[in-house]
């Protein structure tokens, strides 16, 4: 079981989770069973990059939209 201290809050799809730190975007939507279309976590490609571009998500207060898989999450994130 992970340690409180070790663990951040965010909120995804309008549901506020607690996570792992030092976690990406995209593990924590799969912990949290919400769907982010992906192929570079597929475990016949050798390691999540970014390249494919399919795991796009949107943050509250960012310029711009990024990759889910290569994105850790942050304490309060939206």
């Amino acid at each position: 079981m992970t340690d409180k201290k070790d663990q951040i809050m965010f909120t995804i799809n309008g549901h506020e989770v607690a996570v792992k730190n030092n976690q990406t975007i995209l593990q924590a939507a799969v912990e949290a069973k919400i769907h982010i279309p992906h192929l570079c976590s597929d475990p016949r490609f050798k390691k999540e990059d970014g390249h494919c571009g399919l795991c796009v998500v949107e943050i509250v207060n960012e310029d711009r939209c990024v990759q889910s898989c290569v994105t850790n999450v942050q304490e309060k994130m939206v």
